[in-house]
């Protein structure tokens, strides 16, 4: 029987995530030692971003895919799984031929990278490319970076730092790591500085972004990127909307008629007005 290296050991791994500080990248910021204790057979990698115009996660995949193999490798020892499936968005060919040639070269035998479409879903059931029936139910669902922090933490790396797209009006639109607490003023700066007089920042990107007008405020875990946009530009007001709005206007003009089950990637938007109204559909 062999033994389990020691950097692959669970309980080294756990406690190296607890002393880092390692959490989910979003707004819960789970600890990722707790997170990660649950069993589950299959693991789920989005190393791609559903909500344009970000580029954050299969840039990270891109840039440093032998830590996001490491790391992985990590995660699965700790939740046991014995599969993993890394969904890279095809849109970015670079990214895909590296990730698929570092995970052939140093990852063991139940790890899969699969190509995605810019519509394939950002929760847990995505379309595979390639083979559009197919359907992956994972588990656990993490994000590239999310990876990357485990593999950051066993080298006995705190969580300081996340990447994070920065786009709209700036002069050089990149995908930047930055430290967390950054002030959304100085990135502008980091992007060449803005291109427009007057501007609000944009936290997140185009569909679920918040609008931000205090230029003190900072990037966190859960900041996937930073817009700029002119302050009389039209998709703020739709921003700021509140979301009941959408929501009572989209019932009074619903139908019925199922079309939002059949286009919705997940296959669940009309079931959640069918919970809402009590209609068949």
């Amino acid at each position: 029987m062999t033994e389990t290296p020691a950097a692959l050991d669970p309980i080294i791994i756990r406690e190296a995530l607890a002393y880092a500080g390692a959490t989910t990248f979003d707004r819960r910021a789970l600890p990722l030692a707790d997170l990660l204790a649950c069993g589950v057979e299959t693991v789920l990698i989005h190393a791609a971003d559903f909500e344009p115009p970000l580029e954050t996660e299969v840039a990270v995949a891109g840039g440093r895919a032998e830590e996001l193999a490491a790391g992985l490798e990590a995660v699965m020892a700790l939740t046991g799984a014995h599969s993993a499936v890394v969904a890279i968005a095809e849109r970015n060919p670079w990214a895909l031929e590296r990730v698929c040639g570092v995970f052939e070269r140093v990852s063991r035998a139940g790890i899969e990278v699969v190509a995605v479409s810019d519509r394939a879903s950002s929760g847990d059931t995505i379309p595979i490319s390639g083979d559009r029936n197919r359907v992956m139910s994972p588990q656990l669902a993490l994000t590239a970076q999310e990876v990357l922090a485990v593999a950051e933490a066993i080298r006995g790396r705190k969580l300081t730092h996340r990447a994070i797209t920065i786009w709209g009006e700036v002069r050089s639109p990149r995908v930047l790591r930055v430290p967390l607490g950054t002030r959304f003023a100085d990135l502008a700066a980091m992007a060449g500085g803005a291109s427009v007089r007057r501007f609000v920042w944009v936290e997140g990107g185009i569909l679920r972004g918040r609008v931000v007008r205090n230029a003190d405020e900072t990037v966190t875990v859960a900041t996937e990127g930073v817009g700029v946009l002119p302050a009389e530009h039209p998709l703020l007001r739709r921003l700021e909307t509140p979301v009941e709005f959408h929501r009572h206007r989209a019932l009074s003009a619903c139908m019925n008629c199922s079309a939002c089950t059949d286009v919705c990637p997940p296959h669940l938007l009309g079931e959640l007005f069918k919970m809402v109204t009590g209609a068949p559909i």
